[in-house]
């Protein structure tokens, strides 16, 4: 049993032989990331290339911020989330701000499954 850590990672991971993902960027984008898995598991590789690029793109958004980011976009996206604890610190608006745009084109193909 194998698991990748990232959702960057999905596709490699699937294509290797892996059992899963655990990802923080899974807790923003959960039908995202089972979509790309169950792209590979169907053998649409190219499908999933291509979602993988734009959940990529989001996951490294949530990865450079850290929980706080991921949390961020949680509360920013469904309503709660909140703040993460001490010690790690709040983000500014601005910085949940650059999260939401980072996030968006991803967020725009979650909300469609």
């Amino acid at each position: 049993m194998a698991y990748g850590g990232i959702a960057d990672f999905t596709v490699q991971t699937a294509a290797s032989g892996g059992s899963g993902i655990i990802a923080g960027g899974a807790n923003v984008l959960p039908k995202l990331c089972v979509k790309v898995w169950n792209l590979c598991t169907e053998g649409k590789y190219e499908e999933a290339i291509e979602l993988q690029k734009v959940l990529s793109k989001c996951d490294w958004v949530l990865t450079k911020s850290a929980i706080a980011g991921t949390k961020a976009a949680i509360e920013l996206e469904y309503g709660y989330g909140g703040f993460p604890r001490r010690p790690l610190q709040r983000l500014s608006e601005e910085e949940r701000q650059k999260i939401k745009k980072g996030i968006a084109e991803a967020m725009a193909i979650e909300n469609t499954l």
